[in-house]
């Protein structure tokens, strides 16, 4: 059977609630090896994790077979989980 060849490289940012600095020294750590992990699991290959106190980057080569809104979906579910934080209310 044939596989798709096609890759692209894509950068994904996405910001924490209402922008707050959420993502402290502490968390950011696991939080990229989590994010790492489960996009490798998606089938992406990771080149670089980031960001900053209240924003994600993560720069991946996105498989065909992946929509960008699962992927989204995914990435944000773990980074939620990661940080062990809800939303302030």
């Amino acid at each position: 059977m044939r596989r798709s060849k096609i890759v692209s490289p894509l950068h994904f940012v996405w910001a924490t609630y209402r922008r707050m600095p959420l993502i402290t020294a502490e968390v950011e750590g696991p939080l990229h090896s989590c994010l790492q992990a489960e996009a490798q699991a998606l089938g992406c290959g990771v080149l670089a994790v980031g960001g900053m106190p209240d924003h994600v980057h993560i720069a991946v080569l996105f498989p065909a077979t992946l929509t960008y809104s699962q992927f989204a979906k995914q990435l944000k579910g773990v980074a939620s989980s990661a940080c062990g934080r809800r939303t302030p209310s």
